[in-house]
């Protein structure tokens, strides 16, 4: 897929306005996610491990925030990706209350604001090797949410 754009952080109108503002190896799952009626996405990285500092910095991972309405479905995206991604840990975490502007730009409902983060192992490994496992996982985080018809 490449390397990710490494622009920096976009304003997310300015995202929703322009899919190609999002990081090229990750766009595809934010992309996914977000025609899913219930998520909807709010940051993503598709990780940097071609920059000279990635290790130390910890930028070497894929991440997306995003608000979820319908927990069950989250949760069972969440083992898939578990069960399908290889060369990467996991990890799903609460990131609290969704910020305050938010909630006025989405259905009404409950919304859960998560974070899913693909981190390659092992950490340090070149960085060709690290963008092929974060692209493998990526690639296997779409699938397991268009298998589980999510």
């Amino acid at each position: 897929m490449g390397k990710s754009l490494g622009t920096g952080y976009r304003a997310w109108l300015d995202i929703v306005a322009n899919a190609d503002l999002i990081d090229a190896p990750i766009r595809p799952l934010v992309e996914s996610l977000n025609r899913a009626t219930w998520a909807h996405t709010i940051f993503s990285c598709a990780g940097h491990p071609e920059e000279p500092d990635s290790i130390q910095t910890g930028r070497r991972q894929a991440h997306v925030d995003l608000l979820i309405s319908d927990e069950p479905r989250w949760y069972a995206f969440i083992a898939a990706v578990k069960r399908t991604a290889r060369g990467v840990r996991v990890t799903d975490g609460d990131l609290g209350d969704p910020p305050a502007w938010l909630p006025s730009q989405l259905p009404a409902g409950v919304w859960r604001y998560r974070r899913l983060v693909l981190e390659p192992t092992p950490y340090d490994q070149p960085a060709g090797a690290c963008r092929r496992t974060l692209d493998a996982a990526l690639t296997a985080a779409v699938r397991a949410l268009e298998e589980a018809a999510c």
